[in-house]
């Protein structure tokens, strides 16, 4: 199983952040070594949800997207509804959308999507 948030972590070193930039875009919440740690699956403390607004704004995501996938990396605790791991990772960027543009979005999705309905392989 991978975590999500070490997931993330990950992604944003493969695209260039580096795990001191972590530390200064997230205004020092945690150290380099915190992210570094992360990032390679060690046994880290969970963050206080006080630093998620930080991390939200250093990931690129919603508050509420940090505590989610805390609670699965930390406790364990994932979301019943079956979203899949891509969907989750489009969800800030969607939202983020006016509706004008997310209906377009949805439009190009339905056009391009042909025959039945195929759930995506695991991405997590």
């Amino acid at each position: 199983m991978r975590y999500p948030f070490e997931q993330m972590v990950k992604d944003l070193n493969r695209r260039g952040m580096r795990f001191i930039d972590m530390q200064t875009k997230s205004d020092d919440a945690r150290s380099a070594a915190w992210w570094n740690q992360v990032a390679n699956g060690a046994v880290v403390n969970p963050p206080p949800a006080d630093l998620f607004p930080k991390f939200a704004r250093m990931m690129g995501v919603t508050e509420r997207r940090v505590a989610e996938m805390a609670a699965q990396e930390w406790y364990g605790v994932t979301p019943k509804d079956g979203i899949s791991p891509r969907v989750l990772r489009l969800a800030d960027a969607l939202d983020s959308l006016s509706d004008d543009d997310a209906a377009m979005v949805e439009r190009l999705i339905r056009r391009m999507r042909k025959g039945p309905v195929k759930k995506p392989k695991n991405q997590s």
